[in-house]
């Protein structure tokens, strides 16, 4: 776990282009990990040579070292490797890596008004028949003719077992 946050670290550091704050590595971590921890892991990367740290108190600032950079650049193309990496896709873990860049970074996209206006309910479809019918019985509960709240039930019930 520390290894793949210390590579995300560095994934991120590499999409700034000068030493950033502290503040700005936790915001770009999404704030998922507590500031002890992250502090922890960016001294860490400090002490390995990974990255650099200038300055003092809240002048501190993190840099990529050039030469990590360099192999940084050739590891970006490469799609993240997470715990959940054997479930998902090539396609998908790309862009789960590119919805968790900065905003900045990210290429923007204009907004299709043909392709909103054309839509007829019930009439077009945005996803093909086969997602459809996959996507109706993933969503079915296989609770038929019961009282509301049932299956309610049933998930609550198994939500305390998981707990105790």
């Amino acid at each position: 776990m520390k290894i793949l946050v210390q590579n995300q670290i560095i994934q991120i550091m590499a999409t700034f282009a000068k030493p950033v704050n502290f503040n700005e590595i936790h915001t770009a971590l999404d704030c998922q990990y507590k500031e002890r921890s992250l502090r922890r892991w960016l001294s860490e990367l400090t002490e390995r040579g990974l990255i650099s740290k200038t300055g003092q108190k809240k002048g501190t600032r993190y840099g990529l070292i050039a030469d990590n950079q360099n192999t940084q650049d050739q590891q970006s193309t490469k799609p993240v490797n997470n715990d959940f990496s054997q479930v998902l896709s090539t396609a998908s873990r790309q862009a789960i890596a590119n919805v968790r860049r900065p905003i900045f970074t990210r290429q923007p996209v204009t907004y299709n008004d043909d392709w909103i206006e054309n839509y007829k309910p019930n009439q077009t479809f945005y996803l093909p028949v086969n997602a459809r019918e996959e996507l109706s019985t993933l969503g079915m509960s296989g609770i038929t003719n019961e009282r509301a709240g049932t299956f309610a039930k049933k998930i609550f019930n198994r939500l305390l077992i998981d707990l105790s």
